[in-house]
């Protein structure tokens, strides 16, 4: 279920999931507090369900006495409207306000516009050349979230770029993710589902049997809210998924809705507690918060999403205790406490449910997001998207030295003499091809430029300096699962005894991995049982090649 849609549709549930940021002071300085008749226009794009349509209405809707409705079309993000004549009404809207803006005078002008459809209409439809300026703003703003042109006279917002969670590791899932599983708290004064929820807890037909009214009073918990924000964010970073207002809101009634059995929905309550009270369902364990919010991140079914279920992590201690929940008299019982009626087929479920209670209500058990090796990884991406604060510099530190040594050890040679094999081309059966190892430093300002300009969530962008100071920095994209693998490459791990080539920055690395060897000054070629070594030297515009044991 999602609580989403277009902005001409009136709700007022989702006026009241509204948070409100730093976005909304954009959109407020444009039609209010720093307008002027001046022509402008401001573009708002992004991706589906990232909130332009609600951004712009509750902006203009503050201060439409300044700019007539006409001036402002958010239609172009509604996909139930982009059919063959979508073109025309963007021309025509277009051929409106283009003077204005030319010549910098007349009301301002705004549109919201998918960003895929946007490239649609000027690209794929050739209309780049009759829009040339509105075109080279959106175009030239993919890389940061507020571009304003003062040559065009437009500005573009992309909140593609929008952080909705904090990713500092202490501060995990805070801002706008933690704000809007707030709002779904029924003992919040600000969430709109209060009133419903107190009706619906005094007149719900199954009473406490009810998995719905469960899992709504468990978000009255601070600890479980924060916990849940923390694992979203963390499934964005681990995953590279995008986390925006509608995947938020959508995961949040996905986890609370109990989905396994058709509910009764012409019961003017509460339609799931009706149907367990008639008979036609039954709650099932993936019903509860604890399985559900595991299940709709998909921690099933996606290897990287089941890093951060605390089931997926075993230690000894918690084979121990599982053991005993398993084979004890009351088995869970203590550990689950006034469930509603929920039937467990087998002791396993009843053993993951426990595991995932706890650690959403108490923090305890472990996850990737528990480790090391995340936490820098998530302090290293704070670091260089928010101006690279003190605080992070330590772990962010670890994250580069880490890269360093694993990029020395990229082909598996764990040697004395400084030496590491290079690839210029497809590796030889007999041979391998050496040269002194340089270990490439990583320049901060640059990691950062390029960092912050990536829209993707949890990536970072390495630019470190090669062996030559007249080649360009080159680029290192770091995902987190290419930091884990790197952390193994550290340690001793071969990454050649793995077929690596689905990825694209493994592919990058392998490519690159030359430009950090002396290879221009000096080769080593080697047999691949160390029985011949050759050493092919740079000597004042000449060539010395030397044999081991001679010259």
């Amino acid at each position: 279920m999602a609580i989403v849609g277009g902005h001409t549709d009136e709700d007022t549930l989702r006026e009241g999931l509204y948070v409100e940021q730093d976005q909304d002071e954009n959109i407020a300085d444009f039609f209010d507090n720093e307008y002027e008749n001046d022509g402008r226009l401001l573009i708002l794009t992004g991706s589906a369900g990232d909130g332009k349509s609600a951004l712009l209405a509750r902006g203009y809707e503050k201060a439409k006495g300044n700019i007539p409705e006409e001036r402002v079309k958010m239609d172009a993000t509604e996909a139930r409207r982009r059919d063959e004549n979508y073109s025309d009404r963007l021309t025509s809207f277009f051929d409106t306000i283009e003077s204005d803006i030319q010549s910098e005078s007349g009301p301002r002008s705004a549109i919201a516009i998918n960003y895929g459809l946007a490239i649609d209409y000027f690209q794929r439809k050739g209309m780049a050349d009759t829009f040339d300026e509105i075109w080279g703003a959106i175009d030239e703003s993919q890389n940061e979230l507020f571009y304003e042109s003062t040559e065009h006279n437009i500005s573009v917002l992309n909140l593609s770029h929008r952080e909705t969670y904090e990713t500092a590791p202490e501060s995990l899932g805070e801002g706008l993710v933690y704000d809007l599983i707030d709002r779904f708290d029924p003992m919040n004064e600000n969430s709109p589902f209060t009133e419903a929820y107190e009706r619906e807890k005094s007149e719900c037909p199954a009473g406490d049997d009810c998995p719905l009214q469960y899992n709504i009073r468990q978000l009255s918990t601070t600890s479980v809210k924060r916990q849940l924000a923390r694992l979203f964010a963390g499934w964005s970073v681990v995953t590279g998924s995008y986390l925006n207002p509608r995947t938020i809101i959508d995961n949040i009634a996905s986890l609370l809705l109990p989905k396994s059995q058709p509910h009764d929905r012409d019961h003017e309550v509460c339609p799931i507690g009706a149907a367990l009270e008639n008979g036609t369902t039954t709650a099932h364990p993936e019903d509860l918060i604890w399985n559900a919010t595991f299940d709709t991140l998909g921690t099933n079914n996606r290897n990287e999403a089941s890093k951060i279920d605390p089931a997926s992590h075993t230690t000894f201690a918690i084979d121990q205790q599982a053991l005993e929940w398993a084979t004890g008299a009351n088995g869970t019982e203590e550990a689950l406490p006034s469930l509603p009626a929920v039937e467990f087929d087998e002791s396993v479920e009843r053993v993951r449910t426990v595991l995932r209670k706890q650690y959403l209500n108490m923090g305890d058990g472990k996850t990737i997001l528990d480790k090391p090796t995340f936490q820098e990884f998530a302090a290293a991406l704070t670091y260089f998207n928010n101006g690279r604060p003190q605080e992070h510099v330590s772990r962010t530190q670890e994250l580069l030295s880490t890269v360093q040594k694993a990029l020395g050890g990229w082909t598996g040679r764990q040697r004395g003499d400084g030496l590491v094999e290079f690839i210029d081309a497809k590796r030889s059966a007999s041979y391998r091809y050496l040269s002194d190892w340089e270990q490439p430093e990583f320049d901060a300002d640059k990691c950062a430029e390029e960092t912050e300009s990536l829209a993707v969530p949890g990536r970072l962008k390495l630019m470190a300096e090669p062996s030559s100071s007249e080649e360009p920095l080159i680029p290192i994209p770091i995902s987190f699962n290419i930091y884990q693998l790197l952390t193994q490459v550290s340690e001793g791990y071969t990454p050649n005894a793995t077929d690596l080539n689905q990825s694209h920055a493994i592919r990058v690395l392998h490519s690159r991995l030359e430009d950090f060897t002396n290879k221009r000054e000096k080769v080593v070629v080697e047999g691949r049982s160390n029985e011949t070594k050759v050493t092919i030297e740079d000597d004042n515009l000449a060539l010395r090649i030397s044999r081991e044991g001679s010259k």
